[in-house]
């Protein structure tokens, strides 16, 4: 008798089941040929601890890194073989073995369809079971579906088989087209319902014919449709063995869509979800539905066509339903929506107070609605009505994401009433100690102003409205307060830049209010936002707040030419104080980082200084300390000597140091040790040093700080101080840093033995 290879190989070992090694894709073609060779095989003539080693050498492999088209038909037809001495333990892993690296191809389909049934030359029975299921795992994995269309009439056929029942039900439930429904195949499934009523899988491809033909009736107690996948964790291992191939070609079928979201509207069916699966009960032979749309070109090509669905709450679930109703929305559907909602809601509302813990169910459509909102900009009445009674009782803690992210959508009417209805409650339970707590509160308002302004922005040239106008200044305010004290409650803590750089969103945001529309007033931050950003020693931060007082200084000076060009639209004219104090902000940060005129205050030569609000006494105070440890008060917070960006003046000078010589292909035989003074500059050049005017260093400090992403301190002192412009064409500041981007300062330290 001839013997096998594996029996053949090395010295005999004990009985023991070995460890699978990690195999190579190589060797990957000449395991497939043993695993053939010990299929075909009787069970003697191959060692069972071999036999078992190389599957699990395959399936580790398999699962680790795919397989190949090729390798994949090769291991089916195996698996395939009428008769084989693989039990039935090595033939389940085998199946799970069956891992595409690559979308599975019509071929591979049709091969495994043909080896199902009876017949001579099919596959064991309890093989066809497995494949069947790994059929249905790999769905979302297939190159094309037409392949199963093409074979639907094969497929209906094994719902007379009952190993394969169950599994050809799941299959068929997720590729069945409208076309596919027709009157005999409604028959037998409802003669098998009749003999298999108990039988999960036949109610469920009896519901999916429903759904496209609603006088198809289920009569009796029936046990509830449950398509359950195999096995979960195989089919997220293998979408993640997919990812890593390059992205899904632009050529790909484009019904891979409408199957898509028919197969999450079947899984659907085993969660206990509030909204309804997509179904449209009034179909005709003639009429087109949603559940056939696979494109927004077809949704489009469709739309006056298009039979509205049954159950218009799944439109919170359906990218379709949902793209349908933004394009021909009208007053009846929205109307439908907004009972169906109210209705959903506060059933769930309900059961979540009388569980006293949060629902699972109720967070899944929230943002659900959240989404569905956030597309069409516009709140639901039923889902306002909705929120003003769930904050009566909210605890700040359930739903917080999609709760704050509803009721930043709130209609912007009157600032008393929301503030009433809703901004004390938030208020009350997220402006406390807690970082998280007040970010949130932050951000939600935020997003609110967002909204405003976007809505605002629909009609630029809108009547003014004094109530209207008066409760949008009311409620910047209101915000500019909170922000005001979150810093306050935060100063001494490490969140303070957290804090400080999500009030920053707030005024980034408002900052861009479209002035056109008269019901506008420009409010800028309060003193402490302001010169807590400045002072807290956050790089970052500070440039943002200059490049913020940069964008209302032009803000201001655009609002002045509206109203000088527009007399009768009923622009406001902000009071010359509010506006000087805006100036004093301007001049403070100039005079301590630009002038060496730190917390100047002399309203005498200076009407606008504001000398950073310090109080006399104080500053007296700081320059006794500064000096008694050689220092001067007016250079403590320059551009150069700051401890927030003296470090970047340091890579500056240095970098022009390196560029000087590579330009000029010289050492220089001593390099500046900063910090930069102008006294230090002198010193350099004479030294043989890199020679450079102070005046000059610091403009170009200015362009160092730009390039490397601090755009606001640039433009905040380029706006403020209006000859620095010709100073910068007159030395070529730009032309100073040509390579800033290849320079490496941790090289030229390296190079340099610092």
């Amino acid at each position: 008798m001839a013997s096998s290879p594996l029996r053949d190989r090395g010295p005999k070992r004990p009985q023991t089941v070995a460890t699978p090694r990690q195999i190579t894709a190589e060797g990957l073609g000449e395991k497939f040929d043993e695993l053939l060779i010990a299929a075909t095989t009787t069970r003697r003539e191959t060692p069972k601890e071999d036999f078992e080693k190389l599957v699990g050498e395959l399936s580790s492999y398999a699962n680790t890194n795919g397989l190949t088209h090729g390798y994949l038909e090769s291991l089916l037809r195996i698996l395939t073989l009428p008769k084989t001495s693989i039990d039935a333990s090595k033939t389940r892993t085998l199946v799970k073995s069956l891992v595409p690296l690559e979308r599975v191809k019509p071929s591979t389909v049709i091969h495994l369809i043909s080896s199902l049934g009876e017949g001579e030359g099919k596959a064991a029975y309890a093989t066809q079971a497995l494949l069947l299921k790994w059929l249905v795992m790999v769905y979302d994995f297939l190159d094309s579906y037409a392949v199963l269309h093409q074979l639907y009439g094969i497929l209906f056929n094994f719902l007379y088989t009952a190993n394969l029942r169950a599994s050809a039900c799941h299959l068929l439930a997720l590729c069945t087209r409208r076309k596919d429904v027709k009157p005999f195949r409604i028959q037998a499934l409802m003669k098998l319902y009749e003999d298999h009523s108990d039988e999960s899988g036949v109610v469920g491809l009896l519901q999916v014919y429903q759904s496209f033909y609603p006088d198809v009736i289920l009569n009796g107690s029936r046990k509830r449709s449950v398509f359950k996948i195999w096995d979960p964790l195989w089919v997220q291992n293998a979408a993640l063995i997919q990812s890593r191939r390059e992205e899904t070609p632009d050529g790909e079928d484009t019904d891979r869509e409408l199957h898509r979201r028919r197969s999450t509207r079947i899984l659907n069916k085993s969660k206990k979800a509030i909204v309804p699966i997509l179904h449209t009960f009034n179909a005709s032979e003639n009429s087109v539905t949603l559940e056939e749309i696979d494109s927004v070109r077809s949704l489009v090509d469709n739309l006056q066509k298009l039979e509205l669905p049954s159950q218009v709450g799944a439109v919170f679930q359906d990218d379709m339903f949902r793209n349908f109703v933004l394009l021909k929305g009208s007053d009846d559907i929205i109307s439908r929506l907004d009972n169906w909602t109210y209705a959903a809601l506060f059933d769930e509302y309900d059961i979540e107070i009388a569980a006293k813990s949060a629902s699972e169910r109720l967070e899944v459509f929230l943002k659900q609605i959240l989404d569905y909102t956030a597309m069409g900009k516009a709140l639901l009445p039923s889902v306002e009505d909705f929120l003003k009674e769930y904050v009566t009782t909210w605890n700040g803690k359930w739903h917080r994401e999609a709760i704050l992210g509803l009721l930043s959508f709130v209609p912007f009417l009157n600032h008393k009433d929301l503030k009433d209805v809703f901004f004390d409650r938030l208020e009350s339970l997220l402006q406390n100690d807690s970082p998280e707590d007040a970010t949130a509160l932050i951000r939600f308002h935020t997003s609110f102003a967002r909204n405003i302004i976007n809505q605002r922005s629909v009609s630029p040239h809108e009547a003014p409205d004094p109530d209207i106008r008066t409760s949008l200044r009311q409620y910047f305010n209101y915000i500019d307060q909170l922000n005001s004290q979150a810093i306050i409650n935060h100063r001494s803590q490490a969140s303070i830049i957290t804090i400080q750089h999500t009030a920053l969103d707030f005024y980034e945001a408002i900052v861009k209010i479209p002035l056109t529309n008269p019901v506008f007033e420009i409010v800028y931050p309060a003193d402490i936002i302001v010169y807590s950003s400045v002072f807290v020693g956050d790089a970052v931060g500070f440039s943002r707040l200059c490049g913020i007082l940069a964008d209302y200084k032009k803000a201001f000076l655009g609002h002045a030419e509206l109203r000088s060009k527009n007399p009768d639209v009923g622009y406001i004219e902000p009071e010359r104080p509010y506006v000087d104090h805006f100036n004093g902000f301007l001049m403070d940060i100039s005079n301590f980082f630009w002038r060496f005129r730190c917390f100047y205050h002399d309203p005498a030569k200076d009407t606008n200084a504001l000398g950073c609000l310090m109080k006399d006494d104080f500053v007296e105070c700081l320059n006794a300390a500064a000096n008694a440890r050689e220092f001067t008060l007016n250079g403590l917070f320059t551009l150069t000597h700051s401890p927030t960006f003296s470090h970047m003046n340091t890579d500056c000078l240095r970098f022009l140091e390196e560029r000087h010589e590579d330009t000029h292909n010289l050492v220089l035989p001593t390099r500046h040790a900063g910090p930069v003074t102008s006294k230090s500059l002198m010193g350099l050049a004479g030294d043989g040093g890199y020679s450079l005017e102070y005046r000059v260093f610091k403009v170009a400090s200015l362009e160092y700080l730009r390039r490397k992403g601090f755009d606001g301190v640039y433009r905040l002192i380029y706006s403020t101080m209006k000859k620095l412009k010709d100073e910068a064409k007159k030395y070529n500041i730009e032309g100073m840093f040509e390579g800033l981007e290849k320079w490496s300062f941790l090289g030229s330290e390296d190079a340099s033995g610092i």
